[in-house]
């Protein structure tokens, strides 16, 4: 990878689908940057919900950048090759459960929609569309009915989150 660039470990699954003759890469589980379709993997530029995206080949890798109006920013380094199922499981595991992992120590909601995209980051709410991005900071108090609201994600009452309120204790 070029100098500078970030290492990270292969914990993320994506599709590459091909359709006539052209490969397509789909993911919808990358988060607030998430193409909300295919994207051409050939360096063609698409532009999905005011953002456009596209697929750089470097360095022998795949890379997926996004320009949602201030330049083109790299998302994530892929290879195009196949893997086994359990290279997930093992990925998965290390993210929801190792202390060091961004998974463990960060709550995170995210919802990319057309018009915008919706992200929570421990008690940190940001709306991003069209008009702009709001952010602000909500109290612990807020966090259940703007889970339910915002991302249809409904808890039970006085539920703890380790990465806001710590390991529980049982």
């Amino acid at each position: 990878m070029s100098e500078g660039a970030a290492v990270t470990p292969r914990t993320h699954m994506l599709l590459v689908v091909s359709i006539e003759d052209r490969q397509w890469l789909c993911d919808v589980g990358f988060g607030g940057s998430t193409p909300l379709g295919p994207v051409p993997l050939d360096g063609s530029t698409v532009e999905q919900g005011g953002t456009r995206y596209r697929v750089e080949a470097r360095d022998g890798f795949e890379v997926l950048q996004a320009d949602a109006g201030e330049g083109w920013t790299d998302q994530y380094v892929f290879e195009v090759s196949p893997r086994e199922p359990i290279d997930f499981v093992v990925a998965n595991w290390y993210t929801s459960t190792h202390p060091e992992s961004r998974f463990v120590k960060t709550l995170t909601a995210q919802l990319r929609t057309t018009s915008g995209c919706k992200v929570l980051r421990n008690l940190q709410w940001t709306e991003r569309s069209a008009e702009g991005r709001v952010s602000r900071e909500i109290r612990r108090e807020e966090l259940e009915g703007l889970l339910a609201v915002e991302f249809g994600l409904c808890f039970p009452p006085g539920t703890r989150f380790r990465a806001i309120d710590g390991q529980s204790r049982s």
